[in-house]
């Protein structure tokens, strides 16, 4: 019987859960089955990093050159939807427009055989910004300022080239490391991004 791995109710139908809107798993390992595939005839499935209402990431491997990437793919049932497939190739396009160092690397989008998009981004390694908030006694706030203006440098990246994120949320920013181990932010997720144009 599906269960869903957040607040491990069990039900009878659906592939989503109705108290939370994760996807429902049968084996407690959500995306397990795609681990091995290789995507686009270059990205090897490594392992699943996380999975939402929307869809799943995996950490994967382009099999020629070694490179890590995270592979992101819309659900089945969201590839019927022609506005989250519209939403999905417009965070890859937004995204990967902006070229700046606060802004996730989108390399690629693309679309299975059985009609789920997938992007191809960089792969990160740290804790979104809402992980980092609930450390007890709360953030350093020299700290906190720094990655305040690096947000506020990606999104003026972002609004330079017309584009509002329109989703700012802690989870939505990752922290990782420049080579020089410094704490990088990285804004992601642009699915309901705004283009204003000129």
């Amino acid at each position: 019987m599906p269960s869903c791995p957040k607040c491990n109710g069990t039900f009878d139908q659906g592939a989503y859960c109705p108290v939370d809107g994760a996807t429902l798993v049968t084996d407690g390992r959500p995306g397990e089955s795609m681990i091995g595939q290789v995507v686009g005839d270059r990205y090897r499935l490594v392992r699943q990093l996380g999975h939402g209402g929307m869809g799943e990431v995996f950490a994967a491997e382009h099999v020629r050159i070694t490179k890590k990437v995270a592979i992101k793919f819309l659900h089945p049932e969201i590839c019927s939807s022609a506005e989250a497939v519209a939403r999905f190739q417009q965070e890859a396009q937004a995204a990967s427009s902006i070229g700046h160092e606060n802004i996730v690397t989108i390399d690629d989008f693309g679309t299975l055989e059985d009609g789920r998009g997938y992007l191809c981004m960089e792969y990160l390694q740290g804790q979104s910004l809402a992980e980092a908030m609930t450390v007890p006694g709360g953030m350093e706030p020299l700290r906190a300022l720094d990655i305040m203006a690096q947000i506020c440098d990606g999104l003026a990246a972002a609004h330079a080239k017309g584009i509002i994120h329109r989703d700012m949320k802690p989870d939505n920013c990752f922290l990782t490391r420049r080579q020089d181990g410094s704490e990088l932010v990285k804004i992601y997720d642009f699915g309901f991004a705004k283009s204003t144009g000129d």
